[in-house]
């Protein structure tokens, strides 16, 4: 049987993002004439290829999700061809153009202190999310609605992390402050307009409420604890 292969299609850069959070003993990303495609060993039980392209789907909605959330500018990366090595070598199948002219760059930081120590730490790291995320479905949850961090999803995440945090006990793991402003902020449609929960918010506004972009701050940050949190103290086969 010939070796299967997604193609990747996207910015380089948003590519390089999968690039710099995967480290998978299941999925890889390769560059072969000109183009990044996505591989994997779970591809070899499946003799479909519309199921092959599904599979690659839903694992595109974590890592997308999870590279939304670390960076503002990700844009989604997406699958639509299956792809076949040859006798020849060569890689056989249809693709689709696309083209995008935004201009951006990225800067893969090396911090010290209680940030990214360096490339391979935070690899690790968001990888052991990744493996948690397999096998929990409230991590996946989260993960998916970060593909698109408006107001809404955001407070799904928030509703997650609540439940969440309840169920091991984590009291402390944010601000409760954080919490109510950022939950009085999704609610009222006096702050933020069409964009809140309700089309109606009867109380009184928030005195600070928090912009789109601290709330996904904050929300992110609460996600990390607790995936510090399930990292360091739950197993999972």
């Amino acid at each position: 049987m010939s070796k299967s292969f997604v193609e990747l299609k996207g910015n380089k850069i948003d590519i390089q993002d999968l690039e710099f959070i995967l480290n998978d003993k299941d999925w890889t990303i390769d560059v072969i004439d000109g183009r990044y495609l996505l591989s994997s060993k779970l591809f070899e039980s499946i003799d479909n290829d519309f199921k092959i392209l599904l599979r690659a789907r839903q694992f595109l909605d974590i890592l997308n999700g999870l590279a939304t959330a670390l960076f503002n500018d990700h844009i989604e990366v997406k699958v639509n061809t299956v792809l076949k090595m040859n006798k020849e070598n060569k890689l056989v199948g249809s693709g689709f153009l696309s083209a995008n002219c935004v201009i951006r760059s990225r800067v893969f930081a090396r911090l010290s202190g209680g940030g990214l120590k360096d490339e391979n730490y935070s690899i690790n790291k968001y990888q052991s999310w990744i493996e948690l995320s397999k096998a929990d479905e409230s991590i996946r949850e989260m993960l998916h609605f970060f593909n698109d961090p408006n107001w809404w999803n955001l407070y799904k995440i928030h509703e997650i992390l609540q439940r969440e945090s309840s169920k091991l006990g984590l009291k402390n793991l944010v601000s409760k402050n954080k919490i109510k402003t950022f939950s009085r902020t999704a609610n009222d449609n006096k702050i933020i307009g069409d964009d809140a929960r309700h089309a109606t918010f009867n109380g009184e506004s928030i005195k600070n409420p928090m912009d789109i972009k601290t709330a996904r701050k904050f929300i992110f940050e609460w996600f990390e604890k607790l995936m510090e949190y399930k990292t360091n103290n739950i197993k999972h086969d």
